[in-house]
Order: C-alpha cells, then structure tokens, then sequence
C-alpha cells in the first residue's frame, strides 16, 4: 500500500531529522515503525545503501511470490517546441500522485538540474487562463491528480505546463497524448520515450538554437560569464537524458525521497 509506506518513509526522515515524533503536527511516530524503517535502512555488510522503500518492495514479493502493485497509472507524452525538432518524452506514473511530485518528473526526465526550487502551474494555451496554480515544492498544501482534482475534469491535451525561475526565464512543456492504465505494477514513475535535447533548466525560449548548436559563442558576447558556465552546464547534463536507465534510477528516487503525505481532504 502506498500510503503506509510512504508514511513509514516518511516517519523515518522525522526520526532521522531529530524530531519528538509524538509532538509532531501531523502524527506520531509509533516506536515501532521507527524499528522497523531503521532495519530497512541500515548500512549492509558490503556498504550499500538500500532504500526503505526498494527492500520493503523486495521483501513484500519475495514473501507472497507476485507483484505487489496493481496500479491506476497515468501516461503522457510532452513537448517542448525548438527551433528545428521538438523534444519529446514518454513518461508513465502512478496515482495518486501530487502536483509537486509532478514537476520534479518532469524535470527530471529532460535532465535539469536547477538550484532553485521551481513554481509549477497548467495554463489553457488557448485563453492563457491559470488552470492550476503555482506550486512551490515547499509549500505544505498540496494537490493531486484523482484527489481534489480528477482527471476527467478537463482535456488535458489544451493545456500546458510551466515552470517558471524568472519573468524572462521559463519553460512551457505541452502535453500532447493524455491516457489512463490500470494495472501498473511499478510504485515509480517510468520514463518510456526520449527524443530531442531537452532545454537547460529555466532557459529563455530565446536561448534555444544555443541549445541546439551545442555551444554558447555568441552569448559568451552578451551575458555574464557566471550565467553563460551555468547554461553550459546545463547542456551538459541534458544530455544525460538519452540514458533511459540513468533517468529511471533518478525517477525512482524521487517518491522516496519526497513521499507524498496523501493527507485527508
């Protein structure tokens, strides 16, 4: 069950942070789970470090001998319009998910690497209209796709996805396929499809053909050296993107390392 375990995940940060769990606003932290997500994440014999929620997945299956998911997933294709060819991804995730978890698997499956949190809103391209409102990752309320908000409510296809580091500085990724599953056996996003380099994280619309041309030439002329090494190490690491194992191992990582809270609405 999703829900336990990302509590269980998430009792274990607060115990691990130094917080009196009984005092904590959203629940205590019986001392059992504390037993238990401490033996799920020991260091092994060998110094490898297994995630609470990989060995917990692990056990559960090895015990009943099947899978344990049977998810409702939701897929998207995206797109990010360039000056020549689009760039393209295929990403399968689970529900429930939050909006803010949503955001960072998109970024992370067109490689960005941004220091700054991002604020994340869907707009209707056609009225330019906020359909959903920023999300800041830091905020503690949050929204999730078959909670608050159902998929059926809207076509999806007419809206698109922003992230925005500045008033110049954005990104609009369209969602051009929309669908449903049932049945996904994975409690990890699945990032399918790649095409295209991908946009550095926050990178004017403008800057796109030095993107495409792999250098930064004549912008080394007009912007200060510090932003022309940060766009450039972003080019770099956009091209990880092309590495499908790379970027499910970054997937993976995301909903352990921030569970969503599934608190009752």
């Amino acid at each position: 069950d999703r829900r336990m375990i990302s509590t269980l995940v998430r009792w274990q940060i607060a115990i691990d942070q130094g917080f009196d769990g009984l005092k904590e606003e959203k629940g205590s932290c019986p001392t059992i789970a504390g037993i238990i997500c401490d033996e799920l994440t020991k260091f092994y014999p060998d110094n490898d470090y297994r995630s609470p929620v990989e060995e917990m997945f692990k056990g559960l299956k090895e015990f009943w001998g099947k899978g344990i998911f049977s998810l409702r997933a939701v897929r998207f294709r995206l797109k990010i319009d360039m000056e020549h060819k689009p760039s393209l991804r295929t990403l399968t995730i689970p529900l429930p998910i939050s909006f803010q978890n949503f955001g960072r698997i998109i970024a992370a499956s067109y490689g960005w690497h941004g220091k700054t949190p991002h604020f994340f809103e869907v707009r209707d391209k056609k009225t330019d209209d906020t359909i959903i409102i920023s999300q800041d990752p830091f905020e503690e309320e949050n929204i999730y796709f078959e909670n608050r908000i159902k998929l059926t409510d809207y076509n999806f296809k007419q809206y698109s996805i922003r992230y925005v580091r500045g008033e110049e500085m954005f990104t609009i990724v369209n969602i051009e396929y929309l669908g449903t599953m049932d049945g996904f056996s994975m409690n990890h996003p699945l990032y399918e499809f790649g095409e295209g380099e991908a946009p550095p994280d926050g990178m004017s619309p403008d800057f796109y053909h030095e993107l495409e041309s792999g250098k930064l030439t004549d912008l080394r002329k007009e912007l200060p050296r510090e932003t022309c090494d940060w766009l450039e190490m972003q080019i770099r690491t956009s091209s990880f993107v092309y590495n499908p194992r790379y970027i499910n191992a970054t997937l993976e990582r995301i909903l352990q390392r921030f569970p969503d809270m599934y608190y009752r609405e």
